[in-house]
This record gives C-alpha cells, sequence and structure tokens, in this order.
C-alpha cells in the first residue's frame, strides 16, 4: 500500500504512483500532493490548511477524499472509466445482476468502456439482466431513432448479453399504464435494479428531472 503526506517539510510538490492492486493514501498539510490512483483498489485523500492540495489522477477504485481547513482535493480522471469499474465489480461478484440502463451522451463513453473490458478483460454478460428507463412514444423496437436501437447500436450488439435478458419499454403498448405496471413488475421479479445509471444534463438536471 502506499502512503503519501505533504507536512510542509519542504516547498516542492512531490508525486506518487500507487502500485496496482493496492490502497492509496494521501494527505496534503501545509504542501501539495499528487497521487495517481488508478489500478488502486482504493484510496482516502485529503487537503489540510492554507497550501495542503491534493491531486488526484484516476479512480479506479472507490475513494474518499476530504477537504479539510481550507485544503482542497481535485480529482482528474475519467468518470465513465470509474463508472466502468464499479460495474464490473458489481458483475464479478453477482454474475446475474440487474443494471437499470439509460440512453442520450452521458453513458456513452461508460458503454464503450463496459465493451472494452468485455473485449479486452473478458467481462461477462451472458447472465446480467437490463431494464432501459424509457422509450419514445409511437416508435417500434425496429425504428431507428427508437432507444432500443440506441441501445443495440452503443451496447447490445458487443457483448455477450441474451437479447432476451434487454429490457426497453414498448413505444406502441396499447396501454401504456398497464405495460408501465407489467414493466415495474418484471423488474420487481427480476429482484429489483443493482445499480441505475442515469444521464445528468450540462445545466444540472439528472434523469429528466428539472
Amino acid at each position: 500500500d502506499t502512503l503519501a503526506v505533504g507536512d510542509g517539510a519542504n516547498d516542492t510538490a512531490f508525486e506518487v504512483v500507487n502500485p496496482r492492486g493496492s490502497h492509496a493514501v494521501a494527505v496534503g498539510i501545509d504542501q501539495p500532493v499528487t497521487v495517481d490512483v488508478r489500478g488502486s483498489v482504493g484510496y482516502y485523500c485529503a487537503g489540510m490548511n492554507d497550501g495542503g492540495n491534493v491531486t488526484v489522477h484516476g479512480s479506479a477504485g472507490p475513494g474518499v477524499a476530504e477537504n479539510m481547513m481550507s485544503g482542497s482535493v481535485v480529482i482528474e480522471g475519467d468518470a465513465s472509466q470509474y463508472a466502468g469499474r464499479l460495474i464490473s465489480r458489481l458483475i464479478q461478484q453477482k454474475p446475474a445482476a440487474v443494471l437499470g440502463l439509460a440512453t442520450g451522451s452521458t453513458p456513452v463513453p461508460l458503454y464503450r468502456d463496459l465493451i472494452r473490458q468485455h473485449r479486452e478483460e473478458g467481462l461477462d454478460f451472458s447472465r446480467v439482466v437490463t431494464f432501459n428507463l424509457d422509450e419514445y412514444v409511437g416508435l417500434s423496437s425496429i425504428h431507428p431513432q427508437s432507444y432500443r436501437q440506441f441501445m443495440q447500436a452503443n451496447l447490445f450488439d458487443h457483448i455477450n448479453i441474451p437479447l432476451t435478458s434487454t429490457n426497453v419499454p414498448d413505444g406502441r403498448a396499447l396501454d401504456f399504464e398497464l405495460h408501465c405496471r407489467q414493466y415495474e413488475q418484471k423488474i420487481h421479479d427480476s429482484g429489483g435494479i443493482d445499480l441505475q445509471i442515469l444521464g445528468i444534463d450540462s445545466d444540472g438536471p439528472i434523469a429528466f428531472n428539472e
């Protein structure tokens, strides 16, 4: 494991590269610290006092960052890769995980990372079940502008998930209220959502909640 402490002993910043598979702890006290946590199991970083600034590169493991007494912690990394690792760990722990998925531009980098993990690292989706949030009313599942086709093009067609395990609401259901109740029941029967992906807009709305 790696421990990095900037304690004001000198006036130069220093950088620590954390070994893959270990834990990283970085504390900046009056002095800047840079720590690379890519590949780490987890990390704790704290910035204390003026000048005690910690810069975190990457975010492969779960972590805690605290700003204390005018210090600061800045995390610089790819959020999609961090989210991808969270999903990967979930699937490894629970191969039949139930994922709630979203469309739009926000999750696309995440889906690309999941595809990469499947191709390069053998991430197995064969028992995973997915439920999408929504679909356009009036569009069939084969319409090129439908969310079903979005998911096929951006994720499903590139991983080993059975088509029958992927669920997207029916935009041409005859009774939408009944269809939504049945969709909710199917989620319940599958054990509920283990992890839900939501989109966020540039001005703050999350999952269409303005």
